[in-house]
């Protein structure tokens, strides 16, 4: 690894976190159950998400080797750094507070999807990640979390057929059956 300059260390770093992760989604996706026998099956999306993943992390790693060769060589990568210190590129200027904001979102879906169910785990989060990423305009924030949140139900729910379970302490399917007079 010494060979490797800092930002390729990074790259290649990037790369096996992305390539990791998309493996693991991967063997998630093959665990979804096929389902009905329609052109469109609910593990396609996931195991798309996922192989598209694994290739941008492969490419990420191969352009961060081929770009190793042509940087000066390592005795002058002291130099380097030195001259990029005002770039803002690797870690050591990433904001940690996002970062633990965007990781505790999605834990927070994950236990807001088993109270709550899917709708309201979805749009608690799409509200929650608008903030983090600094969106004030409450209006804004109403309207986007509404619109993405029916667009991912229709999508997921009626398009793909998948199961909208209710949540362990309110079932909001239930609420739009009643509502519907369904």
């Amino acid at each position: 690894m010494s060979q490797f300059r800092y930002r390729t260390r990074i790259d290649l770093g990037v790369a096996a976190v992305t390539l990791l992760t998309g493996s693991f989604f991967l063997y998630q996706a093959m665990g979804i159950e096929p389902g009905y026998g329609g052109s469109v099956r609910p593990m396609m999306l996931p195991i798309f998400i996922a192989v598209t993943m694994m290739v941008l992390g492969g490419l990420v790693g191969l352009t961060a080797l081929m770009n190793n060769a042509g940087l000066p060589s390592l005795k002058d990568e002291a130099v380097e750094l030195a001259d990029a210190s005002g770039d803002q590129f690797g870690f050591r200027d990433s904001n940690l507070r996002r970062i633990a904001a965007v990781v505790g979102t999605g834990i927070a879906y994950l236990i807001l999807f088993h109270a709550l169910g899917y709708f309201l785990a979805t749009l608690i989060s799409f509200v929650l990640i608008q903030l983090t990423f600094g969106s004030r305009n409450l209006i804004t924030i109403a309207v986007t979390a509404v619109i993405g949140t029916a667009i991912y139900q229709y999508v997921f729910m009626h398009l793909m057929g998948l199961y909208d379970p209710p949540g362990a302490l309110f079932n909001f399917g239930k609420l739009i059956s009643s509502l519907s007079g369904a």
